[in-house]
């Protein structure tokens, strides 16, 4: 049985709402944002190799360009979003100067969540 991206979702929002931060709220915050990108790549990905769309080691921007570059618009949105959460999971994970909030790390989240509702549609 293959993994269920979707949990990595599920895992940012309980790293976001988690109430024992124990002076690491940053790295926890950090990490969500990992998650909920790596959420819905997973299952981007996936949704396109089962359609005999994409290579087996893909590159981040094949993925991105797949779906940006399709003719349909819900999978043109789709692909804007793994954009915009790849910019910021790249900011969370190597800009050890940004800071990163709790407001960010929700704004993050919720793209993800619309994003895998785009993804549901198509049929994942």
């Amino acid at each position: 049985m293959s993994f269920n991206w979707e949990l990595f979702v599920d895992l940012a929002e309980k790293l976001i709402n988690n109430r024992e931060f124990d002076g690491i709220e940053e790295a926890y915050l950090r990490t969500a944002i990992n998650r909920s990108y790596y959420g819905v790549y997973g299952l981007a990905c996936k949704f396109l190799k089962d359609k005999g769309r994409l290579s087996t080691s893909p590159t981040h921007r094949e993925v991105r360009e797949k779906y940006i570059k399709s003719t349909d618009q819900l999978e043109k949105d789709i692909g804007e979003n793994l954009f915009r959460l790849f910019r910021d999971r790249r900011k969370a994970d190597y800009k050890s100067r940004a800071q990163i909030n709790k407001n960010e790390a929700q704004r993050v989240y919720q793209l993800s969540c619309r994003t895998r509702q785009k993804l549901k549609e198509l049929g994942i």
